[in-house]
């Protein structure tokens, strides 16, 4: 979606900006000359943790691989200001929605399948992941496997003396496929992400400004050290995320987003984010009970925003136990059972044909090995 700005001032103001990012290109570290990159010693910082991707905690089926995010748009589904604040911080486990000090968590889905009245597992689908923490609920490593168990991919992450973050991604042989360094200020907040290739060769570096540890201004830079692409953010006198703006090298608007967030009488928001594809304006939406839980969301051209929805319910721990939309017709309900620290270590899924009907079949069950620190 291309569109040119229409203000010669606000075009001004963005070639004034990509002038200002330019100018900051001359301290791109020099190329690295081994790889992969691994700190001189590891020293886990807690206080240092990914904090534009744990602004909304999203539980279960909410929780849609925050692990593997990267950048560039680290942030821009997060609209509703954090409670965290910079005495208090979320780690991975929390992140997850997890509960107690975890060492390692292995999750596998098989078919469910109904034998004489009971509920029992088939074949694996989809993939499998083993997760390792450190002790401080960190994620030191993620591996994946496919469902006949040979692995997919896996990251490996460590930290400097300074408590930088480095990820190191492998491919299914073995080999390293890139690195990422993260650097963040005294405030947790990531400043620099910069990706190698397997070479040890610059690839790409992005940069990060905030004002009140909202994130203001994101800029993309190639392997020459020349703008890609820039994301502006604009906020409310509340913190909450208004709109967003996204250029291209040249300054050109290529994307914008709008959001407005309203809150009913018992605490319950409704966020929506307004945007333009192909000259119609369209609006996605969720809705978040004053918990903190998304319990609809949709989708649709401005004024049909319930073309397509999903609705959630959860039980008292958090977890989704029933999901119904309409864009796919879907009707789900889950079932768990828990561990001594409240963890869930199997859940199936049921679904049924349509509102009316009545019969629940067994559609998968997913099963957790958590293992904890003594």
């Amino acid at each position: 979606m291309k569109r040119q700005l229409i203000s010669l001032f606000a075009l001004t103001l963005i070639f004034a900006f990509i002038f200002s990012c330019a100018e900051k290109k001359d301290s791109l570290p020099a190329k690295p000359e081994v790889q992969p990159v691994i700190p001189d010693s590891i020293v886990i910082d807690t206080l240092k943790v990914d904090s534009l991707i744990t602004e909304i905690i999203e539980l279960d089926t909410l929780f849609v691989d925050t692990l593997m995010i990267d950048s560039f748009s680290i942030d821009t589904s997060k609209v509703i200001p954090s409670e965290q604040t910079e005495t208090s911080f979320w780690n991975d486990i929390k992140i997850m929605g997890l509960k107690g000090n975890l060492r390692s968590l292995s999750e596998t889905t098989y078919k469910a399948q109904d034998k004489f009245g009971e509920i029992v597992k088939g074949q694996i689908t989809g993939k499998s992941s083993v997760i390792l923490f450190e002790t401080t609920g960190m994620i030191k490593e993620e591996q994946y496997f496919d469902p006949k168990g040979k692995p997919l991919s896996t990251k490996k992450n460590m930290y400097d003396s300074k408590g930088n973050k480095i990820e190191n991604a492998f491919r299914p042989d073995g080999k390293l496929d890139n690195s990422k360094k993260i650097s963040y200020d005294s405030k947790g907040n990531i400043t620099e992400e910069t990706i190698y290739n397997p070479q040890g060769l610059l690839e790409s570096k992005y940069k990060y400004k905030y004002i009140d540890r909202k994130l203001t201004e994101a800029c993309l830079y190639n392997s020459e050290g020349n703008i890609s692409n820039i994301e502006l953010y604009g906020y409310d006198i509340n913190g909450n995320k208004t709109e967003e703006s996204f250029y291209n090298s040249e300054g050109e608007l290529i994307d914008s987003h709008k959001f407005i967030i309203e809150t009913d009488e018992e605490g319950n928001r409704n966020v929506k984010d307004i945007f333009v594809t192909d000259g119609v304006e369209n609006i996605s939406w969720e809705k978040f009970s004053r918990e903190g839980y998304r319990v609809a969301q949709g989708s649709g051209r401005s004024g049909d925003e319930k073309s397509s929805f999903t609705e959630y319910k959860y039980d008292a721990s958090g977890n989704v136990i029933e999901e119904t939309g309409n864009d796919p017709v879907l009707y789900l309900k889950y079932e768990y059972e828990y561990d001594a620290a409240g963890n869930w270590v199997k859940k199936t899924a049921y679904e049924k044909k349509s509102l009316e009907n009545k019969i629940w079949l067994p559609k998968y069950i997913t099963e957790r090995t958590i293992t904890y620190y003594e």
